[in-house]
């Protein structure tokens, strides 16, 4: 897990599945007494188990408004699938507006799997940055804020990459420029 805290009964997390790498489903928690292990109950099954507290993450925010528009060959997502979101690389983006479909392929315990589906069945891949929620998405770094997508601050890489550009975003409250 991100941290070594102890949760309360109730509180949602996400868990990934032994054997399933890059697979994340929604778990409330049962019991947990500050050991190694903590007992959860899926919030889509009616599975109860005891995990290691290490398959245990922060649950993700809702996608970002508009964060599609960003979206590269080759960036990294998490396709909601079978009651979990799987990572997944981006292999191709078509169509526009709501008909906008997304072309993954993830790697599954029998092999790479290929989906293609709108839009509305991904979630960029969150990560914490400085107390926000940050993600990739053609090879720059957004911050989301309010519900959408600000330009984060560049990263070395990216600048010494030429990869920064100074504009206006009009996602970000009051036009801020990066």
């Amino acid at each position: 897990g991100e941290k070594m805290e102890r949760w309360w009964p109730g509180t949602r997390l996400e868990y990934t599945r032994e054997g399933d790498p890059g697979s994340w489903f929604s778990v409330f928690v049962l019991a947990d007494d500050g050991g190694a292990t903590v007992q959860v109950k899926y919030c889509d099954f009616a599975d109860e188990k005891t995990v290691e507290r290490a398959q245990l993450r922060e649950p993700r925010p809702s996608a970002p408004r508009e964060w599609y528009k960003h979206l590269c060959r080759g960036d990294t997502c998490e396709l909601l699938h079978d009651n979990g979101y799987y990572e997944s690389t981006v292999r191709a983006v078509s169509g526009s507006g709501a008909r906008k479909k997304i072309k993954v392929v993830y790697a599954a315990a029998n092999g790479d799997i290929t989906h293609e589906k709108s839009f509305r069945q991904f979630r960029p891949v969150f990560v914490r940055e400085g107390g926000v929620w940050a993600c990739t998405l053609g090879g720059k770094r957004w911050h989301i804020l309010d519900g959408g997508l600000c330009r984060a601050p560049p990263l070395a890489a990216e600048a010494s990459a030429g990869a920064c550009e100074r504009r206006v975003d009009p996602n970000c409250p009051q036009g801020e420029s990066y």
